[in-house]
């Protein structure tokens, strides 16, 4: 693991051992993924909120029709 050092040290001091998550950035063509300009759409109106189905957020795909199933496995399918 990336972190074996830091939870071989947590073990030997006996200290309490937080689970960890580790995840990359996903990045879909020709959509916006960040969310300081996703942030912008909506404070500017662009969009009609973080649930437009425009979006690729997960309440704009929930909009969209598509199940938490399904999303988590595009998500799992790409690794």
């Amino acid at each position: 693991s990336i972190n074996g050092s830091y939870h071989w040290l947590v073990d030997a001091l006996g200290m309490y051992h937080p689970q960890t998550w580790e995840f990359s950035r996903c990045s879909v063509s020709c959509n916006v993924m960040s969310k300081r300009r996703l942030n912008k759409l909506v404070m500017g109106k662009y969009v009609n909120g973080w649930d437009d189905p425009r979006l690729l957020t997960l309440e704009g795909l929930r909009r969209r029709g598509y199940t938490s199933t399904s999303i988590n496995a595009f998500c799992e399918g790409i690794g």
